[in-house]
């Protein structure tokens, strides 16, 4: 199992070593955001055989400790980044770690991206998954949290719906191992529209109320796939 100092050793290494491309590749645009990863692992050692939580901003603001006090947890989120940017950084961010089960949210920035498709968004999240199988030893339950409806990304809605729709079909194929959280009912107002009281002052990410309220529901999510 690799030590502390190897794993931010190869998260800096990766970050680093990429060269300079019009197109910069995921290493690349989220160095930073890697650094900060390796800082936070250097302060203090992440646990291995933990719940990991992964994904965009809406992972990385979220104050897991204050939600889930008794669960000993791994928090991965990079703001910004798309499914394929996670899948990218498996080897460097989740693999060390051997997590126990993983709490997924992204494609809110995918569906965001000009030209996306809900198809091609939910390809890329059996993409994840397959490439989650082959770095890990065994097949990791997997906890998919919906994108989420916002103020912000409103107009996007349909689009988000038919992901959603798509993806949770792929969860249902096994039932053991999935679970498909629709964050939808959490976060909608008496008129179908997004709470304003639930969110920031952006309209795009939400507060610790909301927060609250997926807490809940997430370890129910872990207790139907036995995740102690």
């Amino acid at each position: 199992m690799p030590s502390r100092r190897s794993f931010i050793t190869a998260v800096l290494a990766t970050s680093l070593a990429a060269p300079a491309l019009a197109a910069d590749p995921p290493e690349k645009r989220w160095a930073s955001e890697l650094k900060r990863l390796a800082a936070e692992d250097a302060a203090q050692a992440p646990p291995k055989n933990a719940v990991l939580f992964a994904g965009s901003s809406t992972i990385r603001l979220w104050k897991l400790s204050r939600d889930f006090p008794s669960l000993s947890l791994v928090n991965r989120g990079f703001g910004g980044s798309t499914i394929p940017d996670n899948t990218a950084f498996i080897p460097q961010l989740i693999t060390p770690l051997q997590p126990r089960a993983i709490v997924f949210y992204a494609g809110d920035n995918d569906l965001a991206a000009k030209g996306a498709s809900a198809e091609k968004t939910a390809d890329d999240f059996k993409s994840f998954v397959s490439t989650l199988d082959a770095a890990l030893p065994a097949k990791v339950p997997i906890v998919f949290l919906s994108i989420k409806p916002s103020i912000q990304r409103w107009h996007l809605r349909p689009l988000q719906e038919d992901t959603n729709h798509r993806i949770a079909n792929f969860t249902k194929s096994a039932p053991d191992r999935f679970r498909f959280i629709d964050l939808a009912p959490t976060l909608l107002a008496k008129d179908g529209k997004p709470d304003a009281s639930l969110f920031e002052k952006d309209g795009l990410h939400v507060n610790a109320t909301a927060y609250a309220r997926w807490a809940p529901l997430v370890s129910a999510a872990l207790r139907e796939l036995k995740v102690p």
